[in-house]
């Protein structure tokens, strides 16, 4: 059961937080479901503009409080960037933002490694078999990634306890598909583990990302699982 359903909703108010906090104690001007669709449309605008600059956005935390609206947005890169495609960036979001939306908007850039996060994990696996690079030579390059960056191990996650800091324990990696090529039509699930694994246990932190690669073979599915557990010291 514990990989039938979504790891990250299965966790939800139990020991995860959602990404969405919403603090309305006064009249708004837009009713809950209008908010939602607002936010999914600025944030499907967020992806598409930073992603003509080849620039993958990781996740982004909102709060609405006080008639005010505060985004952080999560970014990585797989060259080095500078601040001019960023503050070029910015012009535009504020450019727009201020045909679709009325209250006051704030909005922060945070860079991170493309490997601390199993949304740009995923997108870089996605961008290496579109590449027509072999899936066994990817899970081992990334099996050797996890080992020299031993550092992005510990970070700092919100959970419903409040801010902690937690330990990666363990990755998994699972890509179904025509990952054979054209030798066999049939489709084969391939996948890679390092650490542990525990999605059956509801009071661990994991991270979930699910995504597409269109290769000339057909699509091929690409599910990252990130699992934290506290750090006691």
């Amino acid at each position: 059961m514990s990989q039938k359903v979504n790891p990250i909703g299965f966790r939800v108010g139990v020991s995860q937080n959602w990404n969405t906090q919403m603090q309305c104690y006064q009249k708004t001007s837009l009713t809950y479901t209008l908010t939602v669709l607002k936010k999914l449309q600025i944030f499907s605008f967020f992806q598409r503009l930073l992603f003509k600059h080849n620039i993958i956005l990781s996740k982004a935390e909102w709060l609405l409080k006080d008639g005010s609206i505060y985004c952080d947005l999560f970014y990585t890169k797989y060259e080095p960037l500078t601040r001019q495609p960023l503050l070029e960036i910015s012009k535009k979001i504020l450019k727009v933002l201020k045909y679709w939306i009325t209250s006051p908007f704030v909005f922060r850039f945070y860079k991170i490694h493309w490997f601390s996060n199993p949304t740009t994990v995923s997108h870089w696996i996605c961008y290496q078999l579109e590449k027509k690079q072999n899936i066994k030579w990817i899970l081992l390059l990334l099996k050797k990634k996890k080992i020299n960056y031993q550092k992005w191990n510990t970070e700092i996650k919100y959970d419903i306890s409040g801010e902690n800091a937690f330990l990666l324990k363990g990755i998994k990696i699972i890509c179904s598909g025509r990952l054979r090529g054209r030798r066999n039509r049939m489709s084969s699930k391939t996948w890679k583990q390092v650490g542990v694994m525990p999605l059956q246990r509801l009071h661990g932190f994991v991270e979930y990302k699910k995504d597409n690669a269109y290769t000339r073979f057909g699509k091929i599915g690409v599910h990252v699982y990130y699992y934290y557990a506290k750090h006691l010291n």
